[in-house]
């Protein structure tokens, strides 16, 4: 489906579900979600509001589809950059990864923000391939591909690479990248040119990377064993 055409004319005939949705994505592109709005979207058409309940159940099932949408461009990023950084070793192709999801945020700021609202962004936290949690399958090839290359850092580490860790460290990486992302497009970082905020960036996925642990993430004396309590301490 074509979303870059202007939703300035009104419509007329063909898929009145396509065209409602297109205009969303084009009104959340430009202004942020909170531009997506029934009336907002069916004046920009030349149709009646009540004329969008035939194919939206509400405002909020038109915002989690312009929001999948978001999630798929971002998913087809990653997929690109995974292709990309396929000859590179595995940490650098990890940081590559946390730069096109920097990329997505600074490029398309509006769309990214469309994209959070969505509820089925269970991709990003590393659901298990095996699971039908999400139906995508591009999604899910995105997530085997990470996996093998969490696999990977977990055998580098002399760690078992095990799956039911596998959350816990995607949980790990997307909290520093997305919190860095946010910091760069809404906080204190969103005056500094791109060059500094990659500066600025990459250390903190490094720093992601170095924390991951496969055995007992939850073990904060993992890289401290001297400072380790004896039994009974606390």
């Amino acid at each position: 489906m074509d979303t870059t055409q202007s939703h300035n004319k009104p419509y007329h005939h063909g898929n009145l579900h396509d065209e409602l949705l297109r205009i969303a994505v084009q009104l959340g592109k430009e202004k942020g979600p909170e531009a997506i709005t029934i009336r907002a979207v069916t004046r920009a058409a030349g149709v009646s509001p009540t004329s969008a309940y035939r194919h939206f159940k509400d405002q909020e099932e038109l915002h989690d589809k312009v929001a999948e949408l978001a999630t798929d461009e971002l998913v087809r990023r990653l997929h690109r950059t995974t292709n990309e950084a396929g000859d590179l070793a595995f940490p650098d192709h990890l940081v590559q990864i946390g730069f096109a999801y920097l990329d997505f945020a600074l490029d398309e700021t509006n769309f990214f923000r469309c994209m959070l609202e969505w509820k089925a962004l269970r991709f990003m936290l590393g659901v298990d391939p095996s699971t039908p949690d999400d139906p995508k399958s591009e999604h899910l090839n995105l997530i085997q591909r990470y996996f093998d290359l969490l696999a990977r850092h977990a055998q580098a580490l002399g760690q078992m690479p095990k799956k039911e860790y596998f959350l816990h460290n995607s949980l790990l990486s997307w909290s520093a990248v997305h919190g860095f992302t946010v910091l760069a497009i809404d906080g204190p970082l969103s005056k500094l040119p791109r060059e500094e905020i990659y500066k600025l960036f990459k250390p903190v996925v490094a720093g992601s990377l170095r924390g991951m642990d496969f055995e007992d993430p939850n073990d904060v004396y993992g890289n401290y064993p001297q400072l380790r309590p004896h039994d009974g301490e606390h």
